[in-house]
This record gives structure tokens, sequence and C-alpha cells, in this order.
């Protein structure tokens, strides 16, 4: 995609990720590179891939989860699994703050 700049400000899991690099304080070539990789997964009418989460847990202080769960290709099969742990930053807003994908054996 060459418009990098409006695909890492729309209200996206892309943009998301950018910004999530840069309150890493990743420089502007590396996201550029990030959203160039990832934007072809947002430019066909049907997603490549889903995820949902499988089991979700939340730490007693309220504070912290873990979500996990399968990815699914387009056709539904499994192809990874996913784990996310989110913090609560204020009432009823959650932040991903880790998140890992990881490969099916085979």
């Amino acid at each position: 995609m060459e418009d990098c700049e409006a695909v890492s400000s729309c209200r996206t899991a892309l943009g998301a990720l950018v910004l999530g690099l840069s309150l890493f304080g990743c420089a502007a070539p590396i996201m550029n590179k990030v959203v160039q990789a990832w934007a072809r997964y947002f430019t066909g009418s049907q997603a490549p891939f889903s995820w949902q989460p499988e089991t979700v847990e939340v730490l007693a202080t309220g504070q912290l989860a873990l979500s996990t769960g399968p990815v699914l290709d387009a056709g539904g099969k499994l192809i990874a699994t996913f784990t996310s742990i989110w913090r609560l930053e204020a009432p009823g807003t959650w932040r991903i703050v880790f998140d890992k994908g990881n490969e099916v054996c085979q």
C-alpha cells in the first residue's frame, strides 16, 4: 500500500499496531515497513484470517487479562493460535500490551 500514513491513522487493527510501535519509540522507517507488510491483510473484501478468544482470564485485581484462542484461515482451517495480554487503562477501556501468535504444529 502506498499511503502508509493514511492506513496507519485509520481506526483499524493496523492503526493500533502502528500506535503501539510509536509508543515504544519505533522510528518512522520501521513503522512504514510494518504497515507495508500488514497492509495486504486489509485490502481485500474478505479477511484472509480470523481469530476469537477461546479462553479469557482476568487477574483478581481486574487490571490485567489474558486471552488466547485459534486463528483460522478464510476457509476455517486452524493455522495458528494467539495470546494477548490486556491492561485496563480506564473503566471500560482495555488495551493490548503484548500480542503473540504461534504456528500450529503439523
